[in-house]
């Protein structure tokens, strides 16, 4: 489904959302679903009137397995080369059991390395940038041409509302807050999350709102919310509770 000029999210991926970028001489995916998700990807091409074999890269936004899972089972299929930040080469080869009743998923290794700074001929110019937090190695990527970008897991956009992603193994909090704040500071019109429906106008009023709140902050009033939905009394007992905790 085209979703913005030249850009697609393939609908029969399962896990991450998979964007092509449909170039006319470098046709691109960001991230790649959860493992076995090559075939859906291939028939997603079908879909949208391209040829799987004309891919040409998969860019990683980070390792974790619901958005690499995916592809080595394409580039196998293809010519696309695997392109991923440094720091995060050696999570992705050394894979993770996502869930118990799954089988242990081993990435691929990558063919290339992508860098702070650099520029790919794609769409006018697609300019990676390293934001770290999630995982070390996390990327984004920018479009000037559109003034677009794709986000990866630095935020997550459900139920009509930004939130931080998860805390997992490789988290560093002021990187990522720095992260966060440097994409706030783009000032895009357009965003494209890994999870979740895109942001089409106005993306970086959005962003700063979440930049503005701070993390603490943020759980405090999470947890607050959850309260409202508690019995009466049982609130009445926990603040009887606080009362007498000194």
């Amino acid at each position: 489904m085209e979703i913005f000029p030249q850009v697609h999210l393939l609908n029969r991926v399962r896990g991450a959302n998979v964007f092509l970028l449909n170039d006319v001489v470098a046709p691109t995916l960001i991230d790649s679903g959860l493992p076995f998700s090559g075939r859906r990807i291939i028939k997603s091409f079908g879909d949208v009137g391209l040829e799987a074999t004309g891919l040409k890269q998969i860019l990683l936004t980070h390792h974790h397995v619901d958005h690499s899972g995916g592809a080595a089972q394409v580039r196998d299929q293809t010519t696309a080369k695997v392109l991923c930040h440094v720091e995060d080469a050696e999570f992705l080869m050394r894979g993770r059991r996502r869930k118990r009743n799954m089988k242990f998923h081993q990435g691929p290794s990558p063919d290339g390395f992508l860098s702070e700074g650099d520029i790919l001929p794609i769409l006018g110019g697609l300019e990676v940038l390293h934001t770290p937090g999630h995982t070390p190695g996390s990327l984004c990527f920018y479009l000037p041409r559109f003034n677009a970008v794709f986000v990866g897991d630095l935020f997550l956009h459900t139920s009509d509302r930004l939130s931080r992603p998860s805390r997992g193994a490789t988290f560093h909090e002021q990187q990522y807050e720095e992260s966060l704040s440097r994409i706030a500071d783009l000032n895009v019109d357009v965003c494209f999350p890994s999870h979740g429906s895109p942001i089409l106008s106005n993306a970086s009023d959005a962003i700063k709102r979440l930049r503005d709140v701070p993390s603490g902050r943020r759980s405090r009033s999470k947890f607050i919310g959850k309260m409202r939905d508690v019995p009466k009394v049982i609130r009445f007992g926990i603040s009887l509770f606080k009362k007498n905790d000194h």
